[in-house]
């Protein structure tokens, strides 16, 4: 049953945190945290794990969970805490924001086990919500931020009112709502994860980003709507939750490749969000395809844990990089809830939207097409709304390719892997070979690189199972290629497999395939062969040979291949 899992998955986290916790130090910048192998730091958000800790202690009636909690509360006092009654993201940072989820995190741990907690711990949990809940009222800020924050603190003042009781925080958390509200379109889509929320592209595109969605924004809608009793926001919920089932792949990850803040997409989620499964769960009973969602997500999750922490990606500990501990203690908040509601739910098969084969499905506010037939589902993206520069790819190229059989094909991050957010992103060791995991079109004149990928005006025509795309080749600047830098491409869909034909005269084709250091792979000179997979061309050369490329967003390790763009015809077939 899904709870026995949900159970074993929060217990298998919350030891290694446990474990990685200072205590006994002396030292009040050390004792409490938790120590992080990876960035060698404290992360500023450590103390989220106080919730999962206390359900630890609600199921075990071990004490060493409410005094780990304690200890993260002390720790969190002594170092992020703020005496406006803020807390900082990160020691040496000057964002407060989060604040926002750690006090729904001190709320959840007040209301759900406050009762049991020894008395001066209790009382100072209420009391720190009561100080960053005055804050919050007036951090307006959060209104004109990324829509996760606006929501969230619409749901964080909600529970402040239910710890509390005062009316002015319920006025407050409606304040926020109706501000958030305007960010949810009528279909589903939740925009607003990018500053100002409604800015259009130039291709009429908004600002939206899966990862967040699914992990941070439409939780804290379903809880904040389940929690106040709000029939018409519950409604929005069950919208937005099934549209996001769209960029669900059928392992339970979430197809963020193309998203404006895929810097922090890890496959499985975005690396500092909290979590889909709560929601999915919560809603359940409106759609029971939710449930099985959900378990995929946990499954990802389990199969994505090494060491007891959540990696940062599937295939970190085959490239040998570390695990950073913010992925675990953030996601283990959701799992907790779901382990406290008591509540157990039976495996559902009725299969997820890109598991069935409905063909070409376009988004037209993201300039984004999903491909679903026989044996596959691609994602195809000329989105070009700009959170960062060189941040998503764009082109009218692949961004995702998922096989039913060799599951993830194609994953594409950022353009150019870089830190973007100190301590929210990580940085590999100096062994890897970085490179873009993206299906791309290339081409080097006097020295400089113009790729597809650069491409924010591409024209896509889309036909009955079939996608053209015409572009220019774009330096990295976005200036266009000055010699011959014309490309066209045309996708052709059918049951088991798909072409696709490339002309860009002196360029070359790079497709990055999926493999860890353990697949078995056969690189030839006219096909490459995987897990049911076979990619075949009239010529594929492999500068690499079989050493494999590495890319921290979305955590694959890839074999890369090249094919002549003149007239390249390259046909994708799956077993």
């Amino acid at each position: 049953m899904l709870r026995e899992k949900c159970i074993g998955l929060l217990a298998l986290w919350c030891e290694k945190l446990l474990s990685l916790q200072y205590r006994n130090t002396g030292k009040k910048e050390l004792d409490g945290g938790i120590f992080c192998p990876q960035c060698g730091i404290i992360h500023g958000r450590c103390f989220d794990a106080i919730y999962p800790f206390l359900t630890m202690a609600s199921i075990t009636s071990d004490p060493k969970w409410e005094e780990g909690a304690e200890n993260l509360f002390s720790w969190a006092e002594n170092n992020v805490s703020l005496p406006d009654g803020l807390y900082l993201n990160d020691i040496g940072s000057d964002w407060k924001g989060t604040t926002v989820f750690s006090v729904i995190g001190l709320c959840d741990s007040y209301l759900h086990y406050g009762k049991y907690l020894r008395k001066e711990f209790a009382d100072r949990i209420y009391e720190r919500i009561r100080r960053a809940g005055e804050a919050l009222l007036s951090f307006d800020e959060l209104k004109r931020n990324n829509i996760n924050y606006a929501v969230s603190n619409a749901l964080a003042l909600f529970e402040c009112w239910l710890v509390i009781g005062e009316e002015r925080y319920r006025k407050g958390s409606l304040e926020f709502l109706a501000a958030s509200e305007k960010a949810m379109l009528p279909d589903g889509m939740i925009i607003g994860e990018g500053i100002p929320w409604h800015k259009k592209s130039e291709r009429g595109n908004y600002p939206v980003d899966i990862g967040y969605n699914a992990e941070e924004s439409v939780p804290a809608i379903t809880k904040l709507a389940l929690l106040s009793g709000d029939d018409d926001l519950l409604q929005k919920a069950v919208s937005s939750m099934r549209m996001l089932l769209s960029f669900m792949l059928p392992d339970g990850a979430w197809d963020n490749s193309f998203g404006t803040r895929s810097f922090k997409w890890s496959y499985w989620g975005s690396r500092t969000a909290d979590g889909a499964f709560e929601a999915l769960l919560g809603l359940s009973d409106y759609n029971p395809s939710f449930i099985e969602a959900a378990e995929r997500n946990i499954d990802l999750m389990v199969a994505s844990t090494s060491e007891g922490l959540l990696m940062g990606g599937m295939m970190y500990q085959d490239a040998g990089e570390e695990s950073c501990v913010h992925h675990t203690f953030t996601h283990a908040k959701p799992l907790a809830a779901v382990v406290h509601s008591g509540k157990d739910y039976e495996s559902v098969h009725i299969g997820l939207p890109r598991e069935k084969e409905y063909g070409i499905r376009c988004f037209d506010t993201l300039s984004t097409c999903i491909a679903s037939y026989q044996g596959y589902t691609v994602t195809i993206t000329a989105y070009d709304w700009k959170y960062l520069e060189r941040g998503h790819i764009s082109g009218g190229m692949i961004s995702m390719l998922y096989g039913m059989n060799p599951g993830p094909v194609i994953a594409s991050g950022m353009m150019d892997y870089r830190i973007v957010e100190a301590f929210n992103m990580q940085l590999p060791s100096d062994s890897q070979l970085l490179e873009n995991m993206a299906f791309r079109i290339e081409k080097e004149t006097e020295g400089t690189l113009y790729s597809s990928v650069y491409e924010t005006r591409a024209e896509m025509d889309i036909g009955n199972d079939e996608i053209a795309v015409s572009g220019m080749l774009k330096s990295a600047a976005e200036e266009t290629c000055p010699d011959e830098g014309e490309y066209s491409i045309h996708y052709s869909f059918f049951p088991g497999h798909f072409s696709v034909l490339v002309r860009a005269k002196g360029a070359k084709v790079i497709i990055p395939v999926i493999a860890s250091e353990s697949d078995d792979i056969e690189c030839l000179s006219q096909s490459m062969r995987k897990n049911g997979l076979i990619i075949s061309a009239l010529s594929i050369l492999y500068p690499y040979g079989d050493k494999r490329i590495f890319a921290p967003v979305p955590g694959f390790q890839a074999v890369r291949m090249d094919i002549p763009a003149d007239n390249a015809l390259i046909d994708f077939r799956f077993d």
